[in-house]
């Protein structure tokens, strides 16, 4: 999905798939601050800007990188 201002949105299986980690651990990032905040599309319906996931795996020390 992309915004109008061309800006894609990524789902919870996006998310998981290019940081490489669990749903489980998505939310538990989001809980404690940790991870960006979801745009939220319906009550029950959220995604996650590219760029915000991107600079989000950029900004991680080395040592929490994954190969």
């Amino acid at each position: 999905m992309t915004l109008k201002n061309g800006e894609q949105l990524l789902t919870i299986r996006d998310v998981c798939s290019i940081a490489r980690i669990s749903r489980t651990m998505v939310y538990s990032a989001m809980n404690e601050g940790r991870f960006p905040r979801p745009v939220r599309l319906g009550r029950k319906t959220i995604r996650w800007r590219a760029s915000d996931i991107e600079k989000w795996l950029a900004d991680l020390p080395a040592s929490n990188e994954r190969n």
